[in-house]
Formats: C-alpha cells, sequence, structure tokens
C-alpha cells in the first residue's frame, strides 16, 4: 500500500501490485472468464494471498456449504491487506480513505463485504455494525458498496436503536436518507423499539408520526413488506390506488430495487414482537384514510425522489 493522493487534507491510500501479483492477476481474470476453478486453485496453491482468488474460492465453498473454510479463506484475504497497510495508514482515522475506483483496492473492499456477510449470517450483528461503519468510513462521499441501504437493518438486529437515529439525524440532509425508503422505515421502528423500552408518550409519537410518514412516502414498500411477512391487509389497504400491486408496477425500476433490498434484509425483524405488528396496523389504517389530506405532499414528494433508473456497474 502507498499514499496516493492528498485532497484538503483527505489522505487517498491504494494497494500496489507487484510484477509477479500482476501476472498472476492476468492468470486469474482468463480462469475467472473461462469458469475454470481448477486453475484458479493453482494460482492459490502458487500464492496462497491471491485475493481474488481468495474472493471466489470462498464463494464457491459457500455454495457448497463449506462454511468455515469460506470464512477462513475471507479472513486469510483479509489479514493479507492489513500486513501491507502503508505505516502511515490507519484503519480507524476518518480522514485515511481507500478510493474504489482504483482496481487494486477493490479486493480489500470486497472482502470486507463477504466478511460482513458472514458476520450477519452467524448473527454476529454488533461485530458487522462495525465492519459496516468501517467499510462505510473508507470513501463515505461515494459509498461503493451502498452500506446505506443496509447498515440500517444491521443496526436494528444488532438493536443499537439509538445509534440509528443518530446515524440518520447527522446524514440526513448531506446524504437525503429521508428519501431512502429502508432509512424511513426502519428509523420509525427504532423509535418503537425504543417506545418499548423506555414506555414514554414521546417516543410513542415520534414513532406513529415517522412511520406515517414513511407509509404517505414509500406507499409500496407496505405491502411487499406484509407480503413478505405472510400478513394478510385489510381489503381496504390492499386495494388502495397509492399501495396496491398497480401501483408498485408503476414505480421506476430504482424504487423496485430499494423496495426489494429492504424487504428481503427487513422483514423478519418486523415479526420479531407481536407489538410491532399491531402497531403498523393501528398507523397504517389511519394513514391509508387520510391520504387524501396530504395530496399536495405527495406530489410535492414525487418530485424528490433520487432514484430512478439502475446503473450498470
Amino acid at each position: 500500500m502507498e499514499l496516493d493522493r492528498t485532497e484538503d487534507n483527505i489522505f487517498w491510500f491504494r494497494f500496489s501490485h507487484h510484477a509477479n501479483y500482476r501476472e498472476l492477476q492476468q492468470l486469474f481474470w482468463i480462469a475467472s472468464e473461462s469458469l475454470n476453478h481448477d486453475l484458479i486453485s493453482n494460482i492459490l496453491t502458487e500464492c496462497p494471498y491471491h485475493l481474488d482468488s481468495l474472493l471466489i474460492m470462498a464463494e464457491l465453498l459457500r455454495q457448497q456449504e463449506n462454511y468455515q473454510l469460506s470464512r477462513d479463506l475471507i479472513e486469510r484475504g483479509l489479514f493479507c491487506c492489513e500486513s501491507v497497510f502503508a505505516p502511515r495508514f490507519q484503519l480507524s482515522n476518518f480522514d485515511h480513505r481507500i478510493d474504489y475506483s482504483n482496481f487494486e483496492n477493490r479486493a480489500f473492499y470486497l472482502l470486507l463485504h463477504r466478511h460482513l456477510r458472514n458476520l450477519v449470517d452467524r448473527h454476529c450483528f454488533k461485530t458487522a455494525l462495525h465492519v459496516a461503519r468501517l467499510i462505510y468510513r473508507l470513501d463515505p462521499i461515494s459509498d461503493p458498496l451502498a452500506i446505506m441501504l443496509t447498515i440500517d437493518t444491521i443496526a436494528l438486529k444488532a438493536r443499537e436503536y439509538n445509534y440509528l437515529i443518530l446515524l440518520y439525524n447527522t446524514l440526513q440532509n448531506s446524504k437525503n436518507l429521508d428519501r431512502l425508503p429502508n432509512f424511513a422505515y426502519s428509523v420509525a421502528l427504532a423509535r418503537f423499539f425504543l417506545f418499548c423500552e423506555s414506555g414514554k408518550a414521546e417516543d410513542k409519537e415520534i414513532a406513529d408520526f415517522m412511520i406515517a410518514s414513511a407509509i404517505r412516502h414509500f406507499p409500496t414498500v407496505l405491502l411487499k413488506l406484509l407480503d413478505a411477512m405472510n400478513v394478510q391487509p385489510d381489503p381496504a389497504i390492499e386495494n388502495n390506488e397509492h399501495i396496491n400491486a398497480l401501483a408498485h408496477e408503476r414505480e421506476n425500476e430504482g424504487m423496485k430495487l430499494l423496495t426489494s433490498i429492504y424487504v428481503k434484509l427487513a422483514s423478519s425483524i418486523w415479526l420479531e414482537d407481536p407489538s410491532v405488528l399491531s402497531w403498523l396496523e393501528g398507523v397504517t389504517t389511519v394513514t391509508v384514510s387520510s391520504f387524501n389530506n396530504f395530496k399536495d405532499e405527495l406530489a410535492e414528494w414525487k418530485k424528490l425522489q433520487v432514484f430512478h433508473n439502475i446503473e450498470d456497474s
């Protein structure tokens, strides 16, 4: 690793490949394009710390349900990256960044992300949250791995409700977090969980207000969430023109993807406590019946949506 550039007291670092590693990388590309796993295995025999090969073999082992060895390969790759950190690079320093757009840096990002996924799968949610925060801190401007689309559900599973609310309040303006459906629903849920802990009427009022806003601003998420929870909504809700299946189909592809991601990650959290469903049903009934009172707000909100199309990556 070496210092790549400095911008406004931000230090950008990059990993560098020596000549032999570059030759192995070219061989890896050939093996990857032809799906030649034997060749990738041979690369690892010659260079046990070839990062892209570790990623491929770890995923192959994961598909074969050899989870322990898959995790070992990911951790081996992370150990390799850490062993070549530049002397002045500090992983915990917010001013020390790693640019995902540099090809040599991508394997480190992907190793961290696979490690994060492994931690979530093992229900090590607090540690997973720390790793998610680390990945985000490496490049908080670009957020190349879209941590902002998953960190909310990790925080909820870790029961770090106050952290999630603090994150939302801190980054809401700069990152437009209020325009992401996952934060709209998750922060409301975090507020409700805080109410369950405190019993304070103020927490309940905030939770009610936030979930009502989430339903008004992202109504099609609700039906998909209930469907994933195997909950049959009231006909008045299911057939509402803002919420029904036809309304979802009219959404742009970006919003459909955001909805799909959130529902997959969050549906189990909404089922953890029976009181959550009762609360959601009660607020939903009131909110849906008052949609017509917020026509101007809903029209304005449509103009503010930040996700429209899905970019190729």
